[in-house]
């Protein structure tokens, strides 16, 4: 995988970290009885650019002493983030449509 691929995989991961933020707040806000309109949002800062961009460079590092195990380290590591990730998302979504059909 180039070194720019990788970067493109890890800001794609750390979107969904994003959004399973999004819904987790979302979650929380509903169970506490808060209106849709009302709700809080999550900043994106600095996880987005902070994040991808330090496990980009621990990558490269590891790649620079021993080629190709930083992309596989880092790679592995944010192929098991994206999964968990997504089950958080696909969970909160669930629980948000059940609690706002309820209200």
């Amino acid at each position: 995988m180039s070194p720019w691929s990788l970067l493109a995989f890890l800001l794609f991961i750390w979107v969904l970290w994003l959004f399973a933020s999004m819904a987790e707040v979302a979650v929380s806000e509903a169970r506490k009885g808060i209106p849709e309109g009302e709700r809080r949002g999550v900043s994106l800062l600095p996880g987005i650019p902070v994040f991808p961009l330090m496990f980009w460079g621990i990558a490269l590092l590891i790649n620079w002493i021993s080629n190709p195990w930083g992309t596989f380290v880092i790679g592995g590591t944010h192929i098991i983030l994206g999964i968990v990730w997504t089950v958080s998302i696909i969970r909160n979504m669930r629980a948000l449509a059940r609690i706002d059909s309820v209200t």
